[in-house]
């Protein structure tokens, strides 16, 4: 949306430079000569376009916040569901375990995912980052490293 909306901007920008540079008196004879009734009605258009795709870019922006919201309700969800049905005593320190892997792998997946989907590729510095919080391991980051593109996938397949 970025890109449509600098593209009427300029646009509109262009034909006011233009109308300015041109000046009310000009003559008819000259080949950049544009009435102003003309030119109102471009000015017109490139508002009500400027207007409907920054609408269309809102409206996407809330569809993609209601997915992530969604999204993030389900882990939710999934964490509240391993806390009730495995219990956390030590004496099934196993199975204790294997639930904290799993919530581990869960908020790993989700982090992955949206690094991946804001630059198509999750950087050395992310990796750190959730290294250094506890979410990753050593051993986790290498091999996650050797997979660029779709390391988030690949958390969701040790998740199963």
């Amino acid at each position: 949306c970025k890109s449509e909306f600098w593209l009427f901007c300029s646009m509109h920008l262009a034909s006011v430079v233009v109308f300015r540079t041109m000046g009310q008196h000009e003559e008819r004879s000259n080949i950049l000569y544009l009435p102003w009734g003309l030119l109102g009605i471009v000015v017109s258009l490139t508002t009500f376009f400027l207007l409907f795709y920054t609408n269309h870019c809102f409206h996407r922006y809330i569809q993609l916040y209601g997915y992530t919201r969604d999204l993030l309700m389900k882990l939710v969800e999934l964490v509240q569901e391993l806390r009730i049905r495995i219990p956390n005593a030590e004496r099934q320190a196993r199975i204790a375990g294997a639930r904290r892997t799993t919530m581990r792998y869960a908020v790993l997946s989700i982090y992955l995912f949206f690094f991946f989907m804001s630059r198509r590729e999750v950087s050395d510095t992310e990796f750190s980052l959730l290294h250094n919080s506890g979410i990753l391991r050593e051993v986790e980051m290498n091999w996650l490293k050797r997979y660029p593109g779709s390391c988030h996938s690949i958390v969701l397949d040790w998740l199963l």
